[in-house]
């Protein structure tokens, strides 16, 4: 007779394999939950500051080239980014940009008193608020995503 390599489990020492198999894989769940909501989370924070950033870069490059207000509302409307608004005055600035967040709101109502003409264009999430000198060129700029369930 041959000696067995290993001794077989016997069912004596099986009581707790069931609740260990029931650890592991309710362990392994959550693990995998765990890293997809981080892998989502991250996702969605890139993708927001990747979109911010293009923003951003590319009305600083417009505000470099110092186009008229012409110039910059054909261009705009030309790609699928309308005209929304054109406040005269602060009470209708502040209506223009509600969806954006108080301290943009307040940041572009402390520019308005530097800039006599102001633009506001909606682009895809973004509202573009565009300040132009007394001759209509572009000065300066104000840019930031729309809050979620407001102005939609």
């Amino acid at each position: 007779m041959t000696t067995p390599l290993f001794d077989p489990p016997q069912a004596e020492g099986r009581e707790g394999t069931g609740f260990k198999r029931l650890a592991i894989v309710a362990g392994s769940l959550a693990v995998t939950g765990l890293t997809l909501g981080l892998a989502l989370l991250l996702g969605s924070w890139g993708y927001t500051h990747r979109s911010t950033t293009w923003h951003y870069t590319r009305l600083f490059h417009m505000v470099e080239k110092e186009p008229t207000l012409d110039m910059v509302v054909q261009a705009l409307e030309e790609e699928g980014t309308p005209l929304v608004a054109a406040p005269g005055d602060e009470t209708s600035l502040r209506r223009a940009v509600s969806a954006l967040p108080k301290e943009t709101q307040d940041l572009v109502v402390g520019k308005h008193a530097d800039w006599p003409v102001v633009r506001v264009f909606r682009a895809d999430d973004f509202i573009y608020v565009l300040f132009f000198d007394a001759d209509k060129t572009l000065r300066d700029f104000a840019c930031a995503m729309v809050q979620s369930g407001r102005d939609r």
